[in-house]
Order: C-alpha cells, then structure tokens, then sequence
C-alpha cells in the first residue's frame, strides 16, 4: 500500500516535469515565432550599405540630394544617393549610400561629378579647413518660397508630391512673386551675387539651374544639365 503512494506521488513529480518542460518548449517555439514575424513585417533602414547583386534585390533608384554652396568658392554640391530595396532573411531592408557628387558652378554655369561611374561608395567627407572662421552676419536678401496650388498628381491631396512653384519676395514679405512654375522638386538655391540668385530644381525629369535677378524679380538664363541623372548602375 506505501509502495503505491511512493509511484504515485513519483508519477505526479514526472508529470509536473513534463508539464513544465512542454510550457518552456512552446514558450520558445512563441517566441523564435514572434520575432520571425516581426521581421517579416518591419522594414529596417540601413544607412552606408550598398548591396552588390543582391540574389533578392528589389529596385534600385538614384536621387540627387539637395544643392549646398561649398564655402569660399563659386561652387554648389550635391550628393547622388541610391536607394535600394533588398530582402534579407526574413525581413524587409532599405540600404542607402552616397555614390557620387555632383558639382555646379555658379562662374561658368557648368555641371561635373566629382568621379566616373557609381558603384563606390562614399562614406564620409570633409573640408578644410571644417568650417569659415567668421563672425559675420549678413542681412537676409530675399526669401525663397516653395509652394503647390494643384493637384498634378492626381491623388485628391495636395502635397510635396504634386508640382511646385517657386516663389520669391523681399525679406520685410513685400513684392512675393512666382519665378518658376510646374517644379518637380526644388533641388537647392544660392545668392552667388548681391542681387543675383541661382536656383537649381527639376522640371520635366531633367536638372536646371536659373539665374534669377533680385531686384526685378526675372529669370536671366536657364542652363539645362543635358547629360541627365545617371541610370543605375
């Protein structure tokens, strides 16, 4: 009789175990899951990383960044930029990186890159000396401003995706007028002059810059970049 309470409570002891081995098990089984879901489902961004013919590669897209006068010079600069699209694993990644600069002078009203071809990446730079040693401030000139009065693209919305105009006025906010009409995007803008203003944007898929005068509000020149965004590498 005492010998069939000992198995007994022995068999209880043995289930309990296993009970508690199965609820682990499963606890991991729900959680090695949850994170292969996660990253089914989340997109993760990947900054200086520029995948080299992915097996699962999605597209590639080349954009120009925003033009930025490279100080001391007659020089604006801006950085060409992929975007790629690729999926590792079980998720979902977006690797971006620099591939190339793309220079405009404000002198000879001439494009260059800064190299050929595209598929380096560039990870940093720098100038020298890192910044101007000045203390000067100089009063604003003009103001520029970007603004969508239609629906281009069709879409009930206006956004920053429909068409732009390009607006100047007088700091003190007298004498706004629209210099350029139908912009995809504003790509940068400079005073190179004390009454003079180059801006350079995208209209119809293709790279300009414009002279703009100040003082009657006009546009001087246009200067199309005729050799075009690059293709993707």
């Amino acid at each position: 009789m005492r010998q069939g309470r000992i198995f007994t409570w022995i068999w209880r002891v043995n289930s309990l175990i296993i009970l508690f081995a199965g609820v682990l098990a499963l606890a991991s089984v729900l959680f090695a899951l949850g994170f292969s879901v996660r990253d089914r489902l989340v997109s993760h961004q990947v900054e200086d990383v520029a995948k080299i013919r992915p097996p699962s590669a999605g597209k590639t897209e080349l954009k120009l960044s925003q033009f930025t006068p490279v100080a001391g010079t007659s020089v604006l600069v801006a950085a060409l930029e992929a975007q790629q699209d690729y999926r590792a694993s079980f998720s979902s990644k977006e690797a971006s990186s620099t591939r190339n600069h793309l220079f405009y002078d404000t002198a000879t009203h001439e494009f260059y890159w800064l190299k050929p071809g595209n598929e380096a990446l560039i990870i940093e730079s720098q100038s020298l000396p890192a910044q101007a040693y000045t203390t000067t401030v100089k009063p604003a000139t003009a103001v520029v401003y970007t603004l969508v009065s239609k629906d281009t693209n069709q879409d009930g919305r206006l956004t920053s995706q429909d068409h732009q105009d390009i607006a100047l006025a007088d700091s003190n906010g007298k004498r706004f007028r629209v210099v350029l009409s139908q912009v995809e995007s504003l790509k940068g803008f400079s005073l190179v002059a004390p009454h003079r203003v180059v801006m350079l944007y995208m209209s119809q898929s293709q790279l300009q810059a414009a002279d703009i005068d100040l003082a009657s509000q006009k546009v001087l020149q246009r200067y199309p970049f005729l050799a075009g965004i690059p293709a993707v590498p």
